[in-house]
C-alpha cells in the first residue's frame, strides 16, 4: 500500500470480506499488485515539481522497462502519455496501443503507461 499511498496513511480499503468475492477495490490491488511484481520503485512524483497538473500523482518504476503510474488526487486531468510510452493499461485490464505525444485522460483509478 505504500506505493499508492505514500502521502496518506489512513486509507480504509476494504479488498475481500472474509468469506466473500474481492471487492472492486481487491481486484484492483491485485491488478496494481500483477503491474509491481518483480519491479524496482524509481521514484514518487507528484503535479509541477514533475510537469503534470496539480491533482496529478505518478510512480516510476522499472519491471523490467520504465512504467509510470499516474492518477489524480480529485477530478480528472489530461496529459501526454510520456517519453517511450506505448501502451497504456487501465485497472480493469483493459489497454490501448498509445504514442508519447497522444493526450491521456487521468482519473482517480490508476493507469499503467509501459
Amino acid at each position: 500500500m505504500y506505493f499508492y499511498a505514500c502521502e496518506n496513511r489512513e486509507i480504509p480499503l476494504v479488498v475481500q470480506a472474509e468469506g466473500q468475492a474481492p471487492t472492486k477495490v481487491g481486484r484492483h490491488v491485485e491488478r496494481l499488485q500483477r503491474w509491481l511484481a518483480h519491479a524496482e520503485i524509481r521514484s514518487c512524483g507528484r503535479g509541477p515539481e514533475i510537469g503534470l497538473p496539480e491533482n496529478v500523482r505518478q510512480r516510476e518504476a522499472l519491471t523490467p522497462g520504465l512504467v509510470r503510474i499516474r492518477w489524480t488526487l480529485s477530478g480528472t486531468a489530461t496529459v501526454p502519455a510520456g517519453a517511450g510510452a506505448y501502451r497504456v493499461e487501465h485497472l480493469d485490464g483493459a489497454t490501448r496501443e498509445t504514442a508519447p505525444e497522444d493526450a491521456v485522460r487521468l482519473t482517480e483509478e490508476p493507469l499503467l503507461g509501459r
